[in-house]
């Protein structure tokens, strides 16, 4: 698909835009080339869309990175077959770049994307706002706190 066609595509399904768009898409173009961030971009009392979908992306990679919630255990499970997949792949690629053994750079490999994988997370859910009852980026679940006390 060349750009012409995308521009044809573009103004064939510009009538199907919201009422407004137009001057919000201009709006949101003058922000970014000021170098303001997208989520200056207010949307009444309530906060920015792009706030709200943030909190929400946010919450869930805390209850998936730092509590056992059932319903991510799938996830979780098909995650640990893609890591040994992924490890064995770079451990494969390193070993012939850097001429050592298949046993040396999985260990290596291994150890690096271990380290890199459980700081992240601590770190994550160390700072993630909801997760304050759980210091150590434990899986555990955190205990609920009600916000009006």
């Amino acid at each position: 698909m060349t750009n012409s066609d995308l521009v044809l595509l573009a103004e064939e399904y510009r009538g199907s835009l919201p009422s407004g768009f137009d001057a919000s898409a201009h709006e949101l173009g003058v922000l970014l080339e000021g170098g303001a961030p997208i989520s200056t971009l207010d949307r009444g009392a309530r906060g920015s869309v792009n706030q709200r979908i943030k909190q929400a992306v946010i919450g869930e990679l805390r209850e998936f990175l730092c509590t056992d919630a059932e319903r991510y255990k799938d996830v979780r499970a098909h995650g640990k077959t893609l890591t040994r997949t992924s490890i064995t792949s770079i451990s494969a690629y390193v070993a012939g770049a850097v001429g050592i053994s298949a046993a040396a750079a999985t260990a290596c490999v291994a150890f690096v994307a271990l380290a890199v994988a459980k700081v992240s997370v601590g770190t994550f859910c160390r700072l993630s706002e909801d997760n304050a009852d759980n210091p150590k980026g434990s899986r555990k679940r955190p205990r609920s706190v009600d916000p009006r006390k």
